[in-house]
C-alpha cells in the first residue's frame, strides 16, 4: 500500500514538473499569440499622391477629412493614424530628447502605427474636368504577414461634391461591400450595380472592332460575378488579361477608355473569392476580391 502511494505521488510530481517546464519553455510564444480582448486593429493612412492641378482646398484637406470620417464612424474598432500624425510624433520625440524626457511611450506609438494591420494609400488627380480619387486598403494577413487588397475606392466627382464623396469613400475603404451613393451628382463613370432581374438598364451594346477583338460598351463598375452575368446576358464575355494589356495603348484613342483597373475573365484557381484585374495604364495585373467594384468592358465571343 505504501509502495503504491509512493508511485502515485511520484507520477503526480513528475507530471507537474513536465507541465511547468512546458509552460516555461513556451511562455513567450503563448503570450505573443494570446489575443487581447477587444484589441483594436491599427490603420495607417499614408500620404496620398496628389497632382498639382487638383484644387488647393482639396489638396490641403483630403487626408484630414478622410481620417476625420474614419474616426467618426470606425473609432470603436480601429486605432487610426496618418503620416502627418507620425510627423508630429517624431517632432515631439526630438523635443523630448532635447529636454531629457522619456520618449519610450511615443516611440512605442510610432512603432505600432508603422506595424499597422491595414494601410490606406492612393492618389488624387484631375480627369476630364472631374476630381479622381483612387484609394487602396491593404490588409495584413496575421499568419503570413503578407498584405492583400481588402477594398478599393475609385470615384470621380466635381469639386463642389468633395465633402459628400470623401465621406462615402471613408465608409467604402473599410467596408468592401458598401455601395457608394451618387447623391445628386450624375457621375459618367459610375453606374449602379448590374441586376439579373433588370438587364435593360444598360444601353444597347455598340461593338468596336480593334484587331481580332470586338469590344462592347464601357459598363461602369461592379462586382466580378455581376460582370460575368452581365457579359453573358449580352452574348459576350469578360476579356482575358492579354486582351486588356493590348488595350492599354488604345485608351483615350479608339476606345476612349477611362483610366485604370478592369476585370478580366481569370478567376484565382487557388482562392475562388478572387479574380484577376489589369490596370490599362501600365498593363500591371493582380488579384482583387470579387466583391470589389471594378470597371467592366465585355468582348464579343
Amino acid at each position: 500500500m505504501l509502495r503504491q502511494n509512493y508511485f502515485l505521488k511520484f507520477k503526480i510530481t513528475f507530471f507537474v514538473i513536465i507541465l511547468f517546464l512546458f509552460f516555461k519553455a513556451n511562455a513567450n510564444y503563448l503570450l505573443s499569440h494570446t489575443e487581447t480582448p477587444n484589441e483594436k486593429n491599427r490603420i495607417y493612412i499614408a500620404n496620398l499622391s496628389i497632382d498639382p492641378d487638383v484644387p488647393e482646398t482639396i489638396r490641403e484637406s483630403v487626408v484630414t477629412k478622410l481620417k476625420s470620417h474614419l474616426v467618426e464612424r470606425f473609432s470603436a474598432d480601429y486605432n487610426i493614424i496618418s503620416q502627418s500624425d507620425l510627423d508630429l510624433l517624431l517632432k515631439q520625440v526630438e523635443i523630448f530628447q532635447r529636454q531629457g524626457k522619456d520618449t519610450k511611450e511615443i516611440l512605442s506609438e510610432i512603432s505600432d502605427a508603422r506595424d499597422a494591420d491595414e494601410m490606406i494609400h492612393g492618389k488624387v488627380f484631375k480627369d476630364n474636368g472631374q476630381i479622381k480619387l483612387l484609394l487602396n486598403n491593404l490588409k495584413r494577413d496575421p499568419k503570413t504577414k503578407d498584405f492583400y487588397t481588402k477594398s478599393i475606392v475609385d470615384i470621380s466627382f466635381f469639386e463642389n461634391d468633395f465633402d459628400f464623396y470623401i465621406k462615402e469613400a471613408a465608409i467604402k475603404i473599410l467596408n468592401p461591400r458598401y455601395r457608394i451613393k451618387t447623391g445628386e451628382t450624375k457621375n459618367y463613370y459610375k453606374k449602379e450595380s448590374y441586376s439579373k432581374q433588370d438587364t435593360n438598364q444598360f444601353t444597347e451594346t455598340k461593338i468596336i472592332s480593334v484587331g481580332p477583338v470586338n469590344w462592347g460598351n464601357f459598363e461602369g463598375l461592379m462586382k466580378w460575378e455581376d460582370a460575368v452575368d452581365l457579359c453573358e446576358s449580352k452574348g459576350m464575355r469578360l476579356p482575358t488579361p492579354e486582351e486588356l494589356r493590348d488595350m492599354a495603348h488604345l485608351k483615350n484613342h479608339i476606345l476612349h477608355e477611362p483610366c485604370c483597373v478592369f476585370w478580366t475573365s481569370k478567376s484565382n484557381s487557388k482562392d475562388t473569392d478572387y479574380a484577376y484585374y489589369i490596370d490599362i495604364n501600365d498593363g500591371y495585373g493582380n488579384y482583387y476580391h470579387k466583391d470589389i467594384d471594378v470597371r467592366v468592358r465585355c468582348v464579343k465571343k
